[in-house]
């Protein structure tokens, strides 16, 4: 019985981390798109952020998306970092988390595959 309930708990954390993981977008690209459809106006960066972030020793950075929305109750927004690998989006986590807390108001930062993204909650959400 031990088993079982050790091999349904395991199947059930599995499930959810790929749940997890799934809803991201694959690039970014789609990422542009599913914030653009959600009425965000994206800005997408190769080069500046990453050169940024690359100083602060962060290695591995394709794309940099900022997105922002003017809502009736303010603004939301996410900014989302596409790394070339999910390990790299892992071992970053730290220095991505204190370049945010640098330079932007919202420092949650989350990790959905090789993106990692920080933004107002419903940024996020809308991300994810």
């Amino acid at each position: 019985m031990k088993k079982v309930l050790k091999l349904s708990s395991l199947v059930i954390v599995l499930g959810a981390l790929l749940s997890l993981t799934a809803c991201a977008p694959k690039d970014a690209p789609s990422a542009k798109e599913k914030l653009e459809a959600k009425e965000y106006t994206v800005a997408a960066d190769g080069t500046l952020i990453p050169a940024a972030l690359k100083l602060l020793g962060v290695d591995g950075i394709e794309t940099v998306l900022t997105a922002t929305k003017k809502t009736d109750n303010g603004v939301e927004s996410v900014t989302a970092i596409l790394f070339d690998e999910s390990s790299k989006a892992k071992e970053y986590m730290e220095e991505v988390k204190s370049y945010a807390e640098k330079n932007a108001e919202r420092t949650d930062v989350k990790r959905a595959g090789k993106w990692l993204y920080y933004g107002t909650e419903q940024g996020m959400k809308d991300f994810a």
